[in-house]
């Protein structure tokens, strides 16, 4: 979700819930879902889902044991491993497994060395 106050909440929270005004913002029928194909960066290993929000980008990293993906971050971003195994080297130098995360600064070059077949996700903002 990017940046708003505009926010309607229904529940699960002890801020401010307006189900009424929720549900008249609510559409409830059945909508077939538009699958966003990656778009292959320039390291092949990386395709990039773009989003609609200006701020917000998404990619997939998928490395074979013993491939190396290298990047420079053009802002803040999220790594997080969600198979495998791999090193991130850039400032430090983090050893991941399934489910853990790594921030990389913006401006930071770094690679990611999978020691496994591995898939990361990335988060952060378009170029």
């Amino acid at each position: 979700m990017a940046n708003s106050d505009n926010v309607l909440r229904g529940g699960l929270t002890p801020k401010h819930i307006d189900v009424p005004e929720l549900l008249k913002h609510t559409r409830f029928e059945a909508v077939h879902p538009v699958i966003v194909k990656g778009v292959p960066a320039a390291d092949k290993a990386e395709f990039i889902y773009p989003s609609p929000a200006p701020d917000f980008q998404v990619s997939r990293i998928v490395l074979a044991a013993g491939e190396t993906y290298q990047h420079t971050s053009t802002a803040a971003e999220i790594l997080i491993l969600m198979s495998g195994a791999a090193t991130v080297a850039g400032s430090d130098t983090l050893e991941l497994v399934k489910g853990q995360c790594a921030f990389v600064a913006f401006g930071e070059q770094y690679s990611v060395t999978a020691s496994a077949s591995t898939v990361i996700f990335k988060a952060g903002v378009p170029a």
